[in-house]
């Protein structure tokens, strides 16, 4: 055990098993209460920024914000799961640890597989499209469950063709690839969160508070829990 460690175990009057845990507690707790801040100012920040339509999106600077129907800009992906042509898709494969059945025994998940792919696509609406380059984009996709046995749980969510996305990034000129030939592009940068949601501008919004709240409810329990653990040595 470091010197720094002993010494603050004395400090605290806490054993090394209490500042363990005061420290995981502790650390998580400080962790999810950050991650659910950066959550509420991405939320607050969007609902208050103006959307345009794609038409204008060209003559926007810095952040750009727009919602319409997404397409593809060439080619598609095949997502692993549904084996359905799409945009991006994420996907998760988790086993049950804990014997199956027991009414009295809460179900013990882990995450043995998870990976995702995306490609380029265009947001379409009446007046135009805009080209997007969702590489380094938070997306956030309503999960669909293909689990085929109680212990495996295999979820996966997709930006599929047609369907509504938003779209809240920076307007960009230095596309390659298929980005190339366009003029401009929503990608990422250096002043915005980059993120895609398979749903309206206003439930995107929603999702984002509604993740802040649950990561500050989480990390509040655990900051709680460090400093009972602390009082109570």
């Amino acid at each position: 055990m470091p010197l720094t460690d002993v010494l603050a175990a004395v400090a605290f009057g806490l054993e090394q098993g209490e500042l363990i845990a005061v420290a995981l507690f502790g650390g998580g707790g400080v962790v999810a209460l950050w991650w659910g801040a950066v959550n509420f100012r991405d939320g607050y920040a969007m609902w208050r920024h103006e959307p345009v339509d794609a038409a204008d999106a060209r003559y926007e600077s810095g952040v750009v914000e727009v919602t319409g129907t997404a397409n593809p800009l060439d080619d598609t992906i095949v997502a692993p799961y549904s084996q359905e042509a799409c945009l991006a898709h994420e996907y998760r494969t988790k086993q049950r640890q804990n014997d199956v059945g027991d009414d009295d025994d809460t179900p013990d998940w882990r995450t043995v597989e998870r990976g995702s792919d995306r490609v380029p696509f265009v947001v379409e609406d009446d007046t135009g499209t805009v080209p997007v380059d969702p590489e380094g984009a938070d997306i956030s996709m309503s999960d669909t469950d293909y689990s085929s046995s109680t212990r495996t749980k295999r979820l996966e969510g997709r930006l599929d063709a047609g369907e509504t996305v938003h779209v809240y990034g920076y307007h960009r000129k230095d596309g390659d690839g298929v980005l190339a030939d366009e003029a401009f592009h929503v990608g990422d940068g250096e002043e915005v969160n980059f993120r895609i949601a398979d749903t309206s501008g206003g439930r995107a919004v929603l999702r984002l508070l509604a993740k802040g709240a649950g990561a500050v409810v989480f990390g509040g329990v655990f900051v709680g829990v460090a400093g009972f653990i602390a009082a109570s040595a």
